[in-house]
């Protein structure tokens, strides 16, 4: 089939190959390998990997490794960050007898020592935390013993051909050449893959440190490493020698993100002193600052944050308002200078704006609404004032405030107080930045903004911008002089895309500020502007989700007020008066939740996972009792990534993986029949649930991990796609090209989506750039990326997987880099509760759902553990019915194996298509049905129930192009005919329906009949 192909290199050949034999992908793993090989032999270009080689043999029943069981006590000291400090006590590890040069090392030839000492290395990678030993130690030198004719052998480490420095390990044999003793101390093999491209030069980096030298001074050749120290986490950084004078050759390690010096630092204590300015708008202001040498600088440490942690100095994580200049540098490269002065007056007028403005709108939260700072907990404040060049923007990137130059932009309070509030969005509701979610995050954001101002000047305007912008934005009293709709009979329908406005979050936002505005003062007996903001930020924390919708916020409003007023308050009728006179009624459905659909099977639960073999290697196990395992058996030829767990097909047929060669190989999970591609750069693979589509990530030359995505789908003639990830933004800007790579990655039950874990560089108001990992979704079909689980400083968060019976739920990991703790957490996407299955001491997990969602399994160390055994075992955790409770104590249900992933066999459904679906929380089922040759939305409500059937009133009914999969009601003859209508309960549990009703006309009003007999379960 002919392809066209964008120039993507090495990754781009690597899918024209799995394209061009997207027809054979249905016979078999061999033939579909066969060809990739081929069409890959063609290529110019050196591989790690062996060739094509199929291998038909049948499942491979050698023995699993038995742990040595050793007759002298084995003894374990063990370093801060977790690894062994030094591992003794009898043999360790027999002498390797086989031909040493069996081994392919990176030392190039090998002894029979060098053999025994890699076969202990490589059998203890999990006790270790080294995923792979043979790529990750490098043999430096060889020590022999006289005394005791012991021999030792020293090791470096190395991560992506970069030195892990001052990492060292040594491996002491016998004269026998058993392994006695191990010791050292170097870092474990990061749970992500570390980011190794360097956002600062070697000559950046030298020249920073030289400056504080004298001219003459001389330094020698940076040299990029992995700095990597008991007490922290590894880090990408330049080391060089700076030669002082003659007796002083001086050890430098920079940061090569963030310039930072690693190895050294000055803290000098300070204290809170008040100062004055002037600001953008002429006025002299009375600001907060920071006394440090004689220097002021514009941080603000007075706030009761500040004494809330014991703060003594600022701090950019904790208790502290940080103000910073770009210096008209570019948003996305921006490096901010602090704001300092040597007086206590005489500051940049931007900063004093900033200052001022966020100072107040802190005292509002904290005053009104009881909030301390945006996250709640007394977390910093940044603001980075003058960023670009005539840049007409201000924004909110999910860890600080940018203020563009081409507008005074920190001199409106509203607009101060708008940017803030997009955090406090975020660290609540989360509400997701499209469509109406998308509107009500920004009508939030300039409610409180409006707020804010209001508490400082006294008296609201009514308007976002103003005087002090130079320019009225919106306005809540007329929205339509500033092209926006007052009420829902105005609501602009638009596409889901940039264009678009991301549905028109900027534009329908503008009804939901009205509405705020009637609560407040437009409605007879209006509830006053205090009383509304109570109502509307308690709605905003309390009840609304990340997907929540219009209909939502009138709903949460109301029971807001019922919370704060009570159940027959007038602020509660008022509250549901306003929405009524935008045209937000009560009929309204709620947002569906993702529907359920049933498991592949009622049979027991079947295992692929990493085990150990009889050599020492890890391998592609399988256990499933239904095919007559009685323990875990080898299933694959080729050893295995340990730490990436393979991706299994829907109908638990076919699985794919990748082999320690970072290939790309398909096996039959009933036969063991195997066949690699022959690649030798993937990074990861997932498969969706009916095996049409593939998406995956590559190494680039370097061996680096990139920030694309590539989804292959083979049953169409269509080019791959090659998706490019950014960070989204979380107020509406661009999306930032910060993301340095893409780890794990699963698909959605109907193939739409993609679930995955990216790093996201982010860069601190200190002008550190840090790697944090979050987990992100992508729609193929529309290209959006939106944030699922937001990174957070401190935390490693990661490896999702979907639950099996719904894409509501999903279940992930946390790694506390400080605690060296994990927890494995559930999540329901729609509403955002969030469940704790468990917490252990630990660097991995790999959680699953099981084939019908009723329990966790995951992986933890094993404490009972024989020392040379995988060291981990698998865990069951029971969970409630709303897929995210845990129930009863965890259960230990194999050891010595790792990386799990659940499947059943039989026929995989998915997500089924419905023709309408039915709201419990308003009792409206909304239907779509085709009624001369047009496509109708219909909304009946539910208003009364005898003992034969129920009655519906027909509310609204508008034609619209949107249906779900062609699947659409038929009204003839007065009949309507539901062919498939969903229910689904608070558990995220879904029920399906065939119905059928009967027109009727009462009063002047549609009536639909739904008699009992007329509903039929179906499937």
């Amino acid at each position: 089939m002919p392809i066209t192909l964008p120039n993507t290199g090495i990754s781009g050949l690597v899918i024209m190959a799995l394209l061009t034999s997207a027809e054979l992908f249905a016979a078999t793993p061999n033939e579909l390998a066969r060809s990739l090989s081929e069409t890959r032999a063609t290529l110019a270009r050196t591989t790690r990997a062996a060739p094509y080689a199929p291998t038909e043999t049948p499942l491979k029943y050698s023995p699993l490794y038995s742990p040595l069981r050793s007759s002298n006590p084995i003894n374990i000291q063990w370093n801060k960050n977790g690894t062994p400090r030094e591992i003794k006590g009898g043999i360790l590890q027999t002498a390797n007898t086989i031909s040493a040069n069996s081994l392919q090392t990176r030392s190039g030839k090998t002894t029979q020592n060098e053999t025994t000492a890699r076969d202990f290395l490589r059998i203890n990678r999990f006790l270790l935390k080294i995923q792979n030993p043979d790529q990750e130690f490098a043999l430096h030198q060889v020590q022999y013993d006289t005394l005791n004719s012991n021999t030792r052998l020293r090791f470096t480490q190395q991560y992506a051909g970069l030195e892990v420095w001052p990492a060292e390990i040594g491996v002491r044999l016998d004269a026998q050449g058993n392994v006695v003793m191990m010791n050292g101390i170097y870092a474990a093999t990061p749970r992500h893959p570390l980011n190794v491209t360097p956002q600062i030069s070697a000559e950046q980096a030298r020249n920073q440190v030289m400056s504080s030298y004298p001219v003459d001074t001389q330094a020698t050749q940076p040299v990029l490493i992995i700095y990597a120290t008991v007490d922290q986490e590894p880090r990408l950084a330049w080391r060089f020698q700076v030669l002082a004078r003659l007796d002083q050759r001086i050890m430098v390690v920079v940061d090569a993100l963030s310039a930072k010096v690693l190895a050294e630092f000055n803290q000098i204590h300070g204290a809170a002193v008040t100062g004055s300015g002037q600001d953008l708008t002429g006025q002299v202001r009375t600001i907060n600052v920071f006394e440090k040498e004689g220097r002021y600088v514009l941080n603000d440490t007075s706030k009761p944050m500040f004494a809330q942690y014991g703060l003594t100095e600022p701090d950019v994580n904790l208790g502290t308002i940080l103000i910073y200049d770009a210096q008209h540098a570019d948003a996305e490269i921006v490096q901010p200078s602090i704001l300092s002065s040597t007086t206590n007056n005489n500051f940049l007028a931007d900063g004093v704006s900033a200052a001022y403005n966020i100072s107040e709108v802190y005292d509002y939260f904290l005053q009104k609404q009881e909030r301390n700072s945006i996250n709640g907990q007394g977390g910093s404040i940044i603001g980075i004032v003058r960023v670009g060049e005539n840049y007409d923007n201000a924004f909110w990137n999910g860890s600080a405030m940018y203020f563009g130059d081409a507008r005074p932009y920190a001199a409106s309070s509203d607009v101060v107080g708008h940017e803030l509030t997009h955090g406090v969005v975020e660290y609540s509701a989360g509400l997701v930045y499209e469509g109406q979610s998308g509107a009500l995050n920004e009508a939030f954001a300039d409610i409180f903004g409006e707020m804010t101002q209001t508490r400082t000047q006294g008296q609201p305007d009514w308007i976002i911008g103003g005087q002090e912008l130079g320019v009225t934005i919106r306005s809540f009293t007329n929205p339509e002089a500033y092209d926006q709709p007052s009420t829902m009979s105005s609501y602009q329908t638009l596409p889901n895309t940039e264009d678009g406005d991301n549905g028109g979050v900027h534009i329908n936002s503008g009804i939901i500020n009205h509405a705020f505005y009637l609560l407040s003062v437009g409605l007879n007996d209006a509830i006053g502007t205090e009383a509304a903001a109570k109502i509307f930020y308690r709605a905003l924390t309390q009840y609304l989700t990340r997907n929540s919708q219009f209909t939502d916020a009138r709903l949460a409003a109301i029971n807001a007020a019922h919370d704060l007023y009570g159940q027959n308050a007038i602020e509660a009728q008022k509250v549901a008066e306003a929405f009524d006179a935008v045209g937000l009624l009560a009929d309204n459905p709620t947002t569906p939740s993702p529907t359920s659909f049933n498991p592949v099977s009622e049979a027991p639960d079947a295992l692929l996972s990493a085990c150990l073999t009889s050599t020492g290697d890890t391998k592609l196990c399988r256990y499933d009792t239904n095919l007559g395992d009685t323990e875990p058996v080898i299933l694959s030829t080729s050893s295995i990534k340990p730490l990436k767990r393979v991706s299994i097909q829907g109908d638990g047929s076919m699985a794919v993986f990748i082999n320690a060669n970072d290939d790309l190989c398909f096996i039959e999970i009933n036969n063991g029949q195997e066949a690699c591609a022959g690649f030798d750069d993937v990074h990861s693979v997932t498969m969706s649930p009916d095996g049409n589509r593939y998406a995956l990530t590559f190494y680039d030359n370097n061996y680096r991990i990139t920030n694309q995505i590539v989804v292959i789908d083979l049953t169409t003639n269509e080019a791959n796609k090659i998706f490019t990830i950014k960070a989204p933004a979380l107020d509406g800007s661009e999306p930032t090209d910060t993301i340095s790579g893409v780890d794990t990655l699963v698909f959605s039950s109907d193939s739409k989506t993609i679930l995955f874990d990216a790093q996201n560089l982010i860069r601190t108001a200190e002008g550190e750039t840090i790697g944090l990992w979050g987990i992100y979704s992508l729609n193929i079909n529309s290209s959006k990326v939106l944030s699922v689980v937001k990174p957070t400083n401190g935390q490693d968060i990661g490896f999702p997987h979907l639950s099996k019976t719904s894409d509501n739920f999903i279940t992930y990991d946390i790694y506390n880099t400080a605690t060296d703790k994990l927890q494995v957490h559930t999540l329901n996407l729609n509403n955002g509760k969030d469940g704790l299955i468990a917490e252990y001491v630990g660097s991995y997990s790999f959680p699953t759902y099981n084939g019908d969602d009723s329990s966790i399994v995951y992986m933890m160390p094993d404490e009972n553990a024989l020392f040379g055994s995988l060291g981990y075992q698998l865990i069951t955790q029971h969970i409630a019915t709303d897929r995210l409770t845990p129930q009863g104590e965890p259960q230990s249900w194999l050891n010595n194996t790792g990386t799990p992933n659940l499947y059943r066999q039989g026929t995989f459904v998915g997500q089924l298509p419905v023709a309408a679906y039915f709201d419990l929380q308003t009792s409206v089922l909304r239907a779509w049905v085709t009624y001369a040759d047009q496509l109708i939305q219909g909304d009946m409500k539910l208003v009364e129930i005898d003992s034969n059937g129920f009655w519906f009133q027909l509310l609204n009914a508008q034609p619209t192009g949107t249906v779900s999969e062609g699947v659409t009601g038929t009204l003839t003859n007065d009949i309507l005919s539901i062919p498939r209508a969903s229910i689904t309960n608070a558990d995220g549990n879904t029920s399906y329906w065939n119905i059928t009703l009967q027109l009727h006309i009462k009063d002047g009003n549609i009536y639909f009949y739904m008699p009992n007999d007329s509903m039929q379960a179906t499937e």
